[in-house]
């Protein structure tokens, strides 16, 4: 008896004949067919997420991120929140972000924020799920604006 991962292959034949072994191969093939499929789905679904995924950064980090070229910043809070504070940037209010997704698609890199991060968690995430963004870098101020007030 062979076992793969736990599966045994061929219990129960006891023969040693060439239909016997023939057959044990013919299960064995079987069986790693199967095994490398689901280990190709793990594959799959591991690029998936990470394509899936943006990145947190802080404030030091938005502020040297902002400056490279083909970079757009993104304040997703309502529009009387930005004009009470801001720290720059585009005002595309989270309600509106998926009609509004056009304004950027020019930019290679797009840094979302909001007061708290909470917001712009959100926003990073529907951004990174838009088929437009897939090639393009999403970044989260994490703790949003308000490291920057305090």
């Amino acid at each position: 008896m062979i076992k793969v991962e736990g599966i045994a292959i061929g219990s129960g034949v006891k023969s040693c004949s060439n239909t016997g072994l023939a057959d044990r191969l013919t299960e064995l093939s079987r069986l790693l067919a199967i095994y490398w499929k689901s280990r190709t789905l793990v594959v799959e679904k591991i690029i998936r997420y990470w394509m899936l995924a943006y990145t947190d950064i802080t404030l030091p980090n938005l502020e040297m991120l902002r400056l490279q070229p083909g970079t757009a910043v993104v304040d997703v809070r309502d529009e009387w929140e930005f004009d009470e504070f801001n720290i720059g940037g585009f005002n595309i209010p989270l309600p509106d972000l998926r009609a509004r997704k056009a304004e950027l698609l020019p930019f290679d890199a797009v840094i979302v924020l909001c007061e708290n991060g909470a917001r712009s968690r959100v926003a990073a995430k529907d951004l990174r799920r838009q088929p437009e963004f897939k090639d393009k870098t999403i970044y989260h101020l994490q703790g949003g604006i308000t490291e920057a007030v305090d």
